[in-house]
């Protein structure tokens, strides 16, 4: 396992589980995830699954046998002859090129001085079972030629971005509505209840006869037969065309329109009949 501390967050890449067969053999399956912690919160979140293309020697690292100490922010691996630097927060890994696998034959410790910028090396005598220490610069032992690749592949959470799109679909579908112009017909039924108030019984039926049919026009004969049969059909039209003139009044301070809401025309079929239509 690889952790990296920064900040109030814990990074912590790979790992392994210890198998056990019938034949009591030990093996390892290593483990691919990425968590980092909020030390603040306790909160674990998870950054995706590590990536071991960089190597052949790559899921390797993960077992105890591999050499680690902290360097530059990150941490050293030393695996087989081959050296990595984990950057788990930047989701950066580097292969350095230019190691000599001599150097780390018989390594039983490594450890890193920041404050000399030096390397301390224990490696075992075989011919004397004891230990000497060696020193040297990350140039001496690292090189400066490396491979820079990426640690693990980004979890993307494909829940939460629909959830945010529908979010802002709905958002965007209200603020659409909102700056949508409304259409008179709209406004006048919404507010039908306050614009029967300050109308006539007969002005009313007459608005709500053009509103049953828009957006058809209405023809004079059919709104004539809201006023007495008694008068003639002068009388009649010129009662018509004075309703007519009230309602509109009316509906122009509703929908706040600056031109006529109820207009007239020629029925195109005949020419001789005149209609009204809520505009």
């Amino acid at each position: 396992m690889f952790g990296q501390l920064e900040d109030s967050f814990l990074y912590v890449a790979g790992g392994t589980n210890k198998r056990v067969n019938e034949q009591l053999e030990l093996s390892y399956n290593v483990l691919e995830d990425v968590w980092k912690l909020d030390l603040n919160t306790h909160f674990w979140t998870y950054l995706g699954k590590a990536d071991f293309d960089f190597s052949d020697n790559s899921s390797n690292l993960f077992l105890p046998s591999t050499l680690k100490v902290s360097y530059n922010s990150g941490t050293l691996a030393i695996c087989r002859g081959e050296v990595f630097l984990f950057d788990i927060k930047n989701n950066v890994i580097k292969k350095f090129m230019d190691v000599n696998p001599i150097l780390f034959e018989s390594i039983d410790r490594i450890d890193f001085n920041p404050s000399t910028n030096l390397f301390m090396i224990s490696k075992l005598k075989h011919n004397s079972q004891s230990y000497r220490f060696v020193f040297m610069t990350p140039l001496e032992l690292l090189g400066s030629s490396t491979n820079e690749y990426q640690l693990y592949q980004k979890d993307i959470q494909y829940g939460l971005y629909i959830l945010l799109s529908l979010f802002l679909m709905i958002a965007l579908f209200f603020v659409y509505l909102k700056i949508q112009p409304k259409s008179n017909y709209s406004i006048i039924v919404k507010r039908s209840n306050n614009i029967r108030k300050e109308l006539s019984s007969e002005d009313f039926s007459v608005l709500e006869l053009l509103l049953k049919e828009h957006p058809t026009a209405v023809d004079f004969p059919s709104i004539l037969t809201f006023f007495e049969p008694n008068l003639s059909y002068e009388s009649r039209v010129k009662k018509l065309r004075l309703s007519i003139h009230r309602i509109d009044k009316v509906l122009s301070i509703y929908t706040k329109s600056k031109g006529a809401v109820l207009k007239f025309r020629q029925n195109k079929n005949d020419r001789r009949i005149k209609e009204v239509f809520l505009n």
